[in-house]
């Protein structure tokens, strides 16, 4: 397995004047290792060729001493004996397995609704011969799930309370297996939009106003408030659960559009909108100024009827102590053709003209 330490030690007569270390399947001055001569009184015993890496050491019979192996180290390697009577040679080929770390699987938790599909993601290596279980609860898990290529994610469509629970990944390969982080899944009922109530609403200042959010009362879903779309003034009261929010002593700057929104662990819906609009009070001095211009044209219109009966007096002279049947000759009565003037006014008619 990758990273650790691996000797191979060739078979045959055990007594030889040198050997050949090659990683290939052919015998070529390119591909050898080292030479190693046990019986040479010179230093050093193994002489490195172009297929050296520093990892390779020769030892007694013959062996191959390779330190950390790495994924290149796999293949065939062949070795030669110089041996009294000519040469022995052998192959071999190893095989290098990737080192497993544990699988990161995501997310690590993940609350879904109902008949939603949710997906999980395992991180490993993608190594053709790594192969990667599921389970759930620690068991293989059921089989209506669906698996990506190479088993890298799973899918489980139509999601129900059965399928909530801990899920793993575990790699695999002919060497090692690691197992991943667990994930949780939690299924929730569907959240619906709140409904906010009333959907508009028309104050006067000063007054108290309530709006009511509907919405499931289930353990996991809050209730936050939204006055157009930032959150309320600290003035605002919120009932147990935040299902009531009551704005006392309204004013003008309270009007506006309130929304409701329900959160449960796997999501949101907002409610619909519901208008404050809100309409001032007149103050004690606008009330003055308003009756005071009230009573000025009030004066005006008596002073304008009193000069206008004192024209029309002007104009219509009337005569007082005469017999209303009486005729009145005018001054010029030298003329020829006399004109007389009949008062036509009763007494009362003048008396009324008197009080006007």
């Amino acid at each position: 397995m990758e990273g650790r330490d691996l000797t191979m030690t060739p078979g045959g007569t055990p007594t030889f004047l040198l050997c050949d270390w090659y990683r290939a399947e052919e015998h070529t001055e390119a591909n050898r290792i080292f030479t190693y001569v046990p019986s040479s009184s010179s230093s050093p015993k193994q002489r490195n060729g172009p297929g050296f890496t520093g990892r390779e050491t020769g030892g007694p019979g013959c062996s191959l001493h390779i330190r950390s192996l790495m994924l290149s180290d796999a293949g065939a390697y062949r070795v030669s004996k110089s041996v009294r009577g000519g040469l022995e040679g052998q192959r071999v080929v190893i095989g290098v397995f990737e080192k497993l770390f544990p699988p990161i699987l995501r997310p690590a938790e993940i609350f879904v609704e109902e008949h939603a599909n949710v997906t999980l993601n395992c991180t490993t290596s993608e190594c053709s011969r790594v192969s990667v279980l599921w389970f759930k609860d620690w068991k293989l898990v059921p089989a209506k799930v669906v698996y990506s290529e190479q088993y890298r994610a799973l899918t489980i469509p139509d999601a129900s309370r059965d399928d909530e629970g801990m899920y793993t990944c575990e790699a695999r390969n002919a060497a090692d297996r690691a197992m991943s982080n667990p994930s949780k899944i939690a299924v929730t009922e569907k959240l619906f939009p709140p409904i906010l109530q009333p959907a508009e609403l028309f104050v006067e200042e000063h007054a108290n106003i309530t709006l009511n959010c509907t919405t499931p009362e289930r353990s996991g879903v809050t209730v936050s408030w939204f006055k157009d779309g930032k959150a309320v003034p600290a003035k605002a009261v919120l009932s147990e659960q935040n299902r009531a929010l009551t704005v006392p002593d309204v004013s003008r700057d309270d009007a506006g559009t309130y929304t409701c929104q329900a959160r449960s662990p796997a999501k949101s819906a907002m409610s619909n909108p519901s208008k404050i609009a809100v309409k001032g009070l007149r103050s004690p001095l606008t009330a003055i100024v308003l009756g005071s211009l009230a009573l000025a044209a009030l004066g005006g219109t008596l002073l304008f009827c009193f000069f206008r009966a004192q024209s029309q007096k002007q104009m219509n002279p009337v005569y007082e102590n005469m017999d209303p049947s009486a005729q009145v000759m005018p001054v010029n009565s030298s003329e020829t053709n006399n004109t007389y003037e009949e008062l036509q006014h009763s007494t009362r008619d003048v008396y009324n003209q008197l009080r006007w």
